[in-house]
């Protein structure tokens, strides 16, 4: 089982590395619209950074966590995430068509979207603000799957 763990870890590194061209990505991104680093190479400090990236950044900081997901063994959560996130970016995009038709000085408005009932100023506030649960788990299981990782690669040095 040991060989096996082994070979799987090595593996894991080497999905991680690949996660680097991301991590340059997101930076650039960042760099050019002045905003702070959340793509830090140690996966632990970057779970611990809060602020979201700004639309600019979005598609750049969602590669980076996609890589970091599938390589820590995360990818169910990363779907969770991707999925949640889809349906409020359709949801927005209906709310959007049914609002420019319609009266918009009732920021309260109700929308029934295939049979559920959605305060319109609630998906135009923010797209991902009710994903945070989604992306805290896939952070969660990143952050336990990185440190599991490096708690064995120490344990192999020694």
């Amino acid at each position: 089982f040991e060989v096996f763990e082994e070979f799987c870890d090595k593996q894991r590194i080497e999905r991680l590395r690949g996660c680097i061209d991301h991590e340059r990505a997101l930076s650039n991104c960042q760099s050019r619209n002045n905003q702070s680093d959340d793509g830090s190479k140690n996966i632990s400090e970057a779970l611990s950074a809060s602020s979201s990236p700004s639309p600019l950044c979005q598609l750049e900081m969602d590669k980076l966590w996609h890589c970091r997901a599938l390589a820590l063994k995360c990818g169910n959560d990363w779907i969770s995430y991707s999925r949640c996130f889809s349906d409020k970016i359709e949801m927005n995009a209906m709310i959007g068509n049914t609002t420019s038709n319609s009266n918009r000085s009732n920021d309260n408005q109700e929308q029934s979207i295939n049979g559920t009932t959605v305060h319109t100023s609630d998906m135009t506030n923010n797209n991902t603000a009710s994903c945070d649960a989604e992306q805290t788990v896939m952070k969660m299981c990143i952050a336990k799957n990185a440190a599991a990782l490096e708690e064995r690669l120490e344990k192999r040095k020694r």
